[in-house]
């Protein structure tokens, strides 16, 4: 079960931190190339209030 289905997250917050992972995994296994162009698109789109976010929410669940 993972975040969103237990009620840590929510749906939106959980959609684009699993999109991230996704991109991650792009980069790091090399499935295509990545120009420099898509990492400035990705991080004007929010991904960093995203991260944000969740850094957040993390620190709320273990402060209880």
């Amino acid at each position: 079960m993972n975040l969103v289905e237990q009620g840590l997250l929510d749906k939106e917050l959980g959609n684009n931190l699993s999109k991230m992972a996704s991109f991650r995994n792009l980069i790091i296994h090399r499935y295509r190339v990545v120009d420099d162009s898509q990492i400035l698109e990705i991080l004007r789109s929010g991904s960093i209030e995203d991260i944000r976010s969740f850094r957040d929410k993390l620190i709320e669940m273990l402060d209880k």
